[in-house]
């Protein structure tokens, strides 16, 4: 699971042994990876699981591409 980091203007760190994210809320959330190829999905999943509970929509920056999940 999602460990969170500090949580402050630039939004909330999520860390895991894969890498990390940052989280921004900023109307539309934006999931921006850090380390991109090391990512976990499934950590990924768990955020975005959360997150819709809240029902806030996440896009996730991949490689310069942005989907949203």
């Amino acid at each position: 699971m999602a460990h969170i980091g500090g949580s402050g203007e630039r939004g909330e760190n999520y860390q895991s042994k894969q890498g990390s994210i940052i989280i921004q809320r900023l109307g539309r959330v934006t999931v921006v990876t850090n380390e991109v190829r090391r990512i976990s999905v499934h950590l990924v999943n768990c955020i975005a699981d959360e997150w819709r509970k809240q029902r806030l929509r996440i896009s996730v920056l991949v490689a310069g591409k942005q989907r949203w999940i």
